[in-house]
């Protein structure tokens, strides 16, 4: 059984932090949550089992009160 992992790079509204970090890493399939500085404000690190599992992980994401805008990495391979 193969598991897809990606990585969803994301700016927050600016006073939408603490809440948006809440309601992502309650979201399923949410495997960890960075604050970053730079560019993106937020680094998530997701598994689901499929490619449509993925996009209805992002389509979830999108729907948060406080995300502006993602980017999302999809991981070809982990090196060991």
């Amino acid at each position: 059984l193969m598991t897809i992992v990606a990585y969803i790079l994301i700016n927050v509204k600016v006073g939408k932090l603490r809440e948006t970090i809440e309601k992502i890493k309650n979201t399923p399939g949410v495997v960890s949550v960075a604050i970053t500085a730079g560019i993106y404000d937020l680094v998530v690190r997701v598994e689901v089992p499929n490619l449509e599992a993925l996009f209805n992980l992002t389509e979830k994401i999108h729907s948060i009160d406080g995300i502006e805008r993602t980017n999302t990495h999809i991981v070809e391979y982990e090196i060991p």
